[in-house]
């Protein structure tokens, strides 16, 4: 597009693009954007792949305490107790200081609800810890969100501070008239 300037009535205005900002404004926004863009795919990265992690993380804990209340039960049943029998004993036996009534077992029965309480003990421990661990990644993966929403955000502020404009530029005496 071609028109005549209104300014010095001799140059022609040809359409051009500048910068909305001065280069102080568009030298900050650089120092925003490059920045922005990095850290948003990191904390956006670790985020996808915390959360994956500790998905997959839980379900070998809880396959784990199964596993270890399964072989607990176990013990039991090849002394003579039956499932409910040997689930009761877990149930109601201390886990944290072993069998309370040692004179209501043999003491065959006696070792071996004692191995079986430190089974289901170990059991908790893990499903503790993999409880634990789970809330731990969920807060980090909150966390990241978070920092994965603030660098766009200021990605989003340093591309606004560097955007251009259509203009209409003078070529003899350079006076700009927006070209909306």
């Amino acid at each position: 597009m071609s028109a005549t300037c209104k300014v010095c009535d001799g140059g022609q205005m040809t359409q051009t693009r500048i910068r909305r900002m001065s280069n102080p404004v568009v030298v900050i926004g650089f120092i925003l954007l490059i920045p922005s863009v990095v850290f948003t795919l990191i904390f956006g990265g670790c985020t996808i792949l915390g959360s994956i992690g500790t998905g997959g993380a839980a379900v070998e804990a809880a396959e784990e305490v199964s596993t270890l209340h399964e072989n607990a039960v176990r013990i039991l049943t090849d002394i003579g107790y039956n499932t409910e029998e040997a689930e009761t004993i877990l149930t109601t036996e201390s886990h944290l200081f072993g069998v309370t009534d040692t004179s209501k077992y043999s003491e065959a029965q006696l070792e071996a609800v004692t191995k079986a309480l430190e089974l289901e003990s170990e059991s908790t421990a893990i499903a503790a810890g993999a409880g634990l661990g789970t809330a731990a990644a969920g807060f980090g993966a909150f966390i990241g969100v978070v920092l994965t929403i603030g660098s766009f955000v200021s990605g989003l502020l340093g591309w606004i501070l560097i955007m251009k404009k259509n203009v209409l530029k003078c070529g003899s005496c350079s006076a700009i008239v927006d070209a909306a």
